[in-house]
């Protein structure tokens, strides 16, 4: 089990009782945790009941019955890689199978069954996260935020009711940890990572009762940077507090990339989020200004990274990552001098290195591609976010270069082993899966990038994935061209949606179903602009290819 994992039954999270320093939404999830019966089973008595419920099954029954679970597990997902990457093929579902065998009760540990890393609650647990949302299985994802959610009063009192301080451990064996409640030497606070998957999850489901469940914690978040980490200075310039930021064992740095992005995600979602919904905030305006100041932040830290173009070496990768190219930036004029100022400060007083890995970022930056394989991972998912299909698949590739037994992949990124060697590693698995996925698919609120990270010579694949507004997406390629597209809702839309088909996958727009759709084309792209009312074939053919099941 996760060092955490049983603190959602704990006496001091259901002993908290409403109190003033609670917000209404941290109240409102505070009363429906009290009102939620907790059963804490006897360990002899749950340990006698297994082993006679093992007993009456007998060999055959207990089988049958993991092999149930099994199978529900893999029905929930359907990508076909092309018969000609039998290792990637090979890899995806291995990764798959990790992520499954080592999620927790609430978390994706970084280390595969938990065997190392004391907690679950790491940076790295967004990549699972993601990549089974992607790959359209949900139910991890969920039982991570009604985690979140469930732990958040608590962790609010911990923050003395301005925000929401997670137990956020990002250390390695749990070496520094100090007690129970995840205090340590260090942290790096996820409240930019919690957001950001948040967020995802809100847009994979698109419904106001999905939204309205998990808008305390991006309320919370929000307020923790506006609380503890962000600070104003004059002139509309902003600063984020030095804390760990995504590089392990690295000294607390003044606006690392992650937090300020981070920030800038979270300040918008809160004013965003709690106007959409009609839910009475005295600090939107408060949100708003400071979320286009951190957004103008990161548009520093990133230059020439402002849209969500260009090529792979431009940029850090926290700008893709979290996606917040289409957020507002500051409309407030800057005093330049006190930018200047801080950034030459920042430049002259540099945090000292710490430790012989102070440059081992999981963020794929160039410094940490020699040391961990989801690096290159981390690359392949933005290549595809940017187009850049050759990358995606390059990257891909070099990941399996340590690879396993059954193209299990493992922490190290040196061919030589020499520096880790962790096999089945979780993190990889997630930054794999979650790949792939942005690959074959990029959902994108009501856009949809059809292949883009499709390389030459992937001429035959199909998958079912899930777009963001409860979309089912299916697609089979054959011959190098798109034979199959249908869409299925989970109910009748009506706003249309536009879906960007690349050329050379369609290089005849007068095969679509319905000539009267508007279509135009945009660079390399077919843009397809439809209503999906129900489920629906988008084009026409006489094709009827068929192509073997997953590897």
């Amino acid at each position: 089990l996760s060092l955490l994992d049983d603190l959602g039954a704990d006496p001091q999270l259901l002993a908290i009782p409403d109190a003033p320093w609670m917000s209404p939404p941290v109240r409102e999830v505070n009363r429906d945790v009290q009102g939620t019966p907790v059963v804490r089973p006897d360990p002899a008595q749950a340990t006698a009941e297994l082993r006679d419920w093992v007993a009456g099954q007998g060999y055959a029954g207990v089988l049958a019955t993991h092999q149930a679970a099994w199978a529900e597990y893999w029905d929930g997902m359907d990508i076909r890689l092309p018969a000609t990457e039998p290792d990637l093929a090979a890899a995806l579902e291995t990764q798959l199978y990790t992520l499954r065998c080592s999620a927790t009760g609430y978390s994706l540990p970084a280390n595969p069954f938990n065997s190392s890393w004391g907690a679950g609650y790491f940076w790295d647990e967004r990549y699972g996260f993601e990549g089974l949302l992607a790959a359209g299985h949900d139910e991890i994802p969920r039982r991570t935020l009604e985690w979140r959610r469930r732990i958040l009063p608590f962790s609010c009192m911990m923050a003395s009711g301005r925000g929401a301080r997670y137990t956020s451990c990002a250390n390695e064996a749990g070496q520094q940890l100090s007690d129970r409640n995840g205090t340590q030497f260090y942290e790096f606070p996820l409240l930019g990572v919690i957001a950001n998957y948040v967020r995802e999850f809100c847009r994979y489901h698109d419904d106001d009762a999905t939204r309205r469940r998990y808008y305390p914690l991006i309320r919370e978040c929000a307020e923790y940077f506006r609380h503890w980490l962000l600070i104003e200075l004059p002139g509309h310039n902003v600063m984020l507090a030095p804390a760990i930021d995504i590089n392990e064992s690295q000294v607390p740095v003044q606006d690392g990339p992650a937090m300020v992005c981070g920030a800038a995600l979270a300040l918008h979602l809160a004013a965003a989020w709690s106007e959409e919904l009609g839910i009475n905030e005295p600090s939107r305006g408060r949100w708003r200004h400071l979320a286009g100041l951190a957004r103008r932040l990161a548009d520093d830290l990133a230059p020439g990274r402002v849209a969500e173009t260009g090529p792979l070496s431009a940029g850090p990768l926290t700008y893709t990552d979290f996606q917040i190219a289409d957020l507002p930036a500051a409309t407030a004029a800057r005093d330049e001098a006190v930018h200047g100022w801080r950034e030459a400060y920042k430049a002259a007083n540099p945090p000292p290195g710490n430790t012989e890995h102070q440059v081992a970022s999981v963020s794929g930056m160039p410094e940490c591609l020699p040391l961990w394989s989801w690096g290159h991972l981390s690359n392949a998912y933005r290549a595809a976010t940017l187009g850049d299909a050759a990358g995606a698949l390059e990257q891909l590739r070099r990941s399996l270069d340590t690879a396993m037994a059954f193209g299990a992949l493992n922490e190290s990124a040196d061919r030589k082993l020499t520096r880790v060697h962790h096999p089945w590693f979780t993190t990889a698995a997630g930054a794999y899966v979650r790949a792939v996925s942005r690959m074959l698919l990029f959902a994108k609120e009501r856009e949809i990038r059809l292949l883009p990270g499709i390389p030459a010579g992937w001429d035959a694949f199909g998958f079912t994935l899930p777009a963001h507004g409860g979309l089912s997406v299916s697609v089979t390629v054959a011959g190098g061209e798109l034979v199959r597209l249908a869409l299925r809702p989970r109910a009748p839309e009506g706003r249309p949606r536009e879906i960007r088909i690349p050329e050379r996958f369609l290089p005849d727009a007068a095969r679509l179903a319905d000539p009267a759709w508007r279509v135009k084309r945009e660079g390399t792209d077919h843009v397809l602009r439809l209503v999906v009312r129900g489920a629906m074939e988008v084009l026409r053919t006489d094709r009827t290819e068929r192509f073997t099941s997953k590897a």
